[in-house]
């Protein structure tokens, strides 16, 4: 069911909503009643009312012991400097599916990092048995796909992030570090889809749980094909960045890719820009069904495009990519892990804006790299013949030509954004 003006809820409002809220101390179930309202503005349906008046403050107390058992239970493998709280859908082998929420740990955090860069470090902490058992999240995504003219994701993707949110927030809000028994100064905390959509709500420290004052966030309302241009390039050859689209309410999502005998595959060898050998045909699990993309990111930043997409990229580089057959489940259609193999020196240092690693950012060994890159620009001259790549010390994005862009602008493919650069 759509809202009057056609566009279902605004995800945007909506998250500046949970944003906003996140950073006072209001009880749970009266945020939850503002983000209701507002959703309910944008598209008026009889179970919102149900959805308003769910017993959140009950569960909130119920979970007060939730975090700390689990690391009793699970201790991290290293000092705790970030908490990650991600809500998922688990389910049962006959179809039966929910929602929940589990929390990790993780070995690293840099505050300064506004694409939560951090939470794909090298040490992570993820309990099998982490899991909060929420009936608030649980009963939310069973009012939201009940009867013929259901609410669906868009109860659900307002509704559980919200309600992640803000009971963490309140399960953190008398605590301090020792909670998490760690020796870190502090404690970066995001809650968020595994899926996508995240949100860094505040900092455990030694004097208590602080909120984040402006709201730090990994989010992108848009999901058609985006070109954005330049206007300095006066003429020379134009070079775009891919970025992909996670936000959207009706897309589907992907997990990691896993052999033909279940085993997960480390997605970091497809994004290091080296050459790498696998069984013939690998698979790769729905984390969240929805309308499928032609170029997606799956879990950790794989690239994983459509048959047409990988035939184009053979031909006119067929040096410079490595294509795997990948089955997506429940898809019949054929998709490719994409491979990105030619690494270029070609950020122009000059008119990029981005920041290094120092020696006090916990990695001295990385003193004098680059941290982040908040505004990139490639030299176009060192891209000479290059269709696609990555970038010399900073693998993070996918570099393509004007020639590829015409091409997935002309033919309407989804899933992602053309930055020029």
């Amino acid at each position: 069911m759509e809202a009057e003006n056609g566009m279902g809820i605004n995800h945007t409002a909506v998250w500046e909503k949970i944003q906003d809220l996140a950073r006072t101390d209001r009880a749970v179930s009266k945020c939850m009643g503002e983000v209701v309202d507002l959703c309910s503005r944008d598209l008026p349906h009889e179970a919102w009312s149900q959805l308003a008046q769910l017993p959140y403050d009950e569960d909130v107390s119920a979970l007060g012991s939730w975090i700390p058992t689990v690391f009793e239970r699970h201790p991290a493998p290293f000092p705790i400097h970030g908490l990650y709280v991600g809500l998922y859908n688990p389910g049962f082998s006959d179809g039966q599916v929910w929602a929940d929420m589990h929390v990790g740990a993780l070995g690293q955090y840099h505050p300064r990092d506004s694409e939560l860069g951090w939470l794909w470090g090298e040490k992570r902490h993820y309990p099998d048995e982490s899991q909060a058992y929420s009936s608030s999240l649980r009963k939310i995504y069973e009012i939201a796909y009940q009867g013929e003219r259901k609410l669906g994701n868009d109860a659900e993707w307002p509704l559980c992030l919200a309600f992640g949110v803000f009971a963490v927030r309140t399960l953190l809000s008398n605590q301090t570090i020792e909670l998490l028994n760690s020796s870190a100064d502090r404690v970066g905390v995001v809650v968020g889809f595994d899926s996508g959509d995240m949100l860094r709500i505040g900092e455990l420290t030694q004097g208590g749980f602080v909120a984040e004052s402006e709201g730090q966030s990994v989010f992108d309302a848009r999901v058609e094909p985006i070109i954005v241009n330049r206007n300095d390039t006066q003429g020379e050859r134009r070079i775009y960045k891919i970025k992909g689209h996670r936000a959207d309410s009706k897309r589907w999502f992907l997990k990691t890719p896993l052999t033909p005998d279940g085993k997960e595959v480390n997605p970091g060898i497809f994004l290091r820009g080296k050459a790498v050998t696998f069984p013939p045909f690998l698979r790769l699990p729905v984390r969240e069904k929805g309308a499928r993309m032609d170029f997606t990111f799956a879990d950790c930043g794989v690239p994983v495009v459509c048959k047409q997409i990988a035939e184009y990229l053979a031909e006119i580089s067929p040096k410079g990519v490595q294509l795997f057959p990948v089955a997506v489940e429940g898809e019949a259609e054929p998709y490719f892990i994409l491979n990105v193999l030619e690494v270029k020196d070609c950020m122009d240092m000059v008119h990029s804006v981005y920041d290094l690693w120092r020696e006090c950012d916990s990695m001295p060994e990385k003193k004098g790299q680059i941290f982040l890159v908040a505004q990139l620009r490639v030299d176009p001259v060192r891209l000479e013949g290059v269709e696609i790549c990555r970038i010399q010390n900073w693998m993070v994005p996918i570099i393509i030509s004007e020639r590829i862009k015409t091409f997935f602008a002309s033919n309407h493919f989804t899933g992602m954004c053309l930055e020029e650069v």
